[in-house]
């Protein structure tokens, strides 16, 4: 019996490992040196628009153990899940986008580079999130302002936003680039470019200067502490966000 099922239909680079019960489907093109780990599914059948389209999967991806991705998406290269973690149809992704175990993309999402998401991360269909934003652990984007409803509005987090542990991003919700969402809070609305999310409501919105670790002296946006643990070619970039940060004071 074989270890694992490849359709003679997919593509797969040069360098591949791939684990025990690992299944690929058709319509799958994946990058060289993929590392696909013991009972993935990749390239899941779509229903609907997607249903037939090629998922598509840069270098050096690796996919850990459990995960089953959909058909009908196009991912770059560097992309990482965790254990037990799904994604859907119809996801645009750039460079190094990194899910958490136990996480789930519903669709229709868009990311751009270095995202990540860490363990027990919902994001609802038709997000729409920029680059080097952080979703920490148990956060949730929702797309239904009157549950159960087919009315749909993702939400949108543009380039730099870092959403706590536990905070929940309500449908239509527009976080501004470099916002910050603190732990456990409801997101709503408009956030302005480089502010912290209230508490609660009549809380006064902080801009994220006067967000500071009184231990370590360290302040908020991150790029001013955390710029070196992403790769050199990136600083620009990040650089540049916080300049449009700085200049919203």
């Amino acid at each position: 019996m074989d270890q694992f099922y490849i359709s003679k239909n997919a593509k797969i680079g040069d360098g591949a490992q791939i684990g025990v019960g690992a299944v690929v489907y058709d319509n799958v093109v994946i990058g060289k040196n993929a590392v696909i780990e013991p009972f993935s599914i990749i390239g899941s059948a779509a229903k609907g628009a997607h249903k037939g389209k090629v998922l598509e999967i840069g270098d050096n991806c690796i996919i850990r153990s459990h995960s089953v991705i959909y058909e009908g998406s196009k991912i770059g290269e560097d992309f990482q899940t965790g254990h037990h973690t799904l994604v859907r149809e119809g996801v645009t992704a750039g460079k190094s986008l990194h899910i958490g175990s136990f996480s789930d993309i519903e669709g229709d999402c868009c990311f751009g580079n270095y995202v990540s998401c860490h363990s027990y991360v919902h994001v609802g269909k038709y997000s729409n999130i920029g680059s080097f934003v952080k979703l920490y652990s148990l956060v949730t984007l929702t797309n239904d302002p009157l549950p159960p409803s087919n009315i749909v509005r993702g939400s949108k987090l543009e380039d730099g936003v870092v959403v706590c542990v536990g905070s929940t991003v309500l449908p239509g919700a527009h976080m501004g680039i470099g916002s910050f969402a603190p732990a456990g809070v409801l997101v709503q609305g408009q956030i302005e470019a480089g502010a912290v999310v209230p508490r609660s409501e009549g809380e006064r919105i902080l801009s994220v200067s006067s967000l500071m670790d009184f231990e370590s002296g360290t302040r908020h946006p991150w790029m001013r502490h955390f710029k070196e643990s992403y790769p050199s070619e990136t600083h620009e970039e990040i650089e540049w966000i916080n300049e449009k940060i700085r200049n919203q004071k």
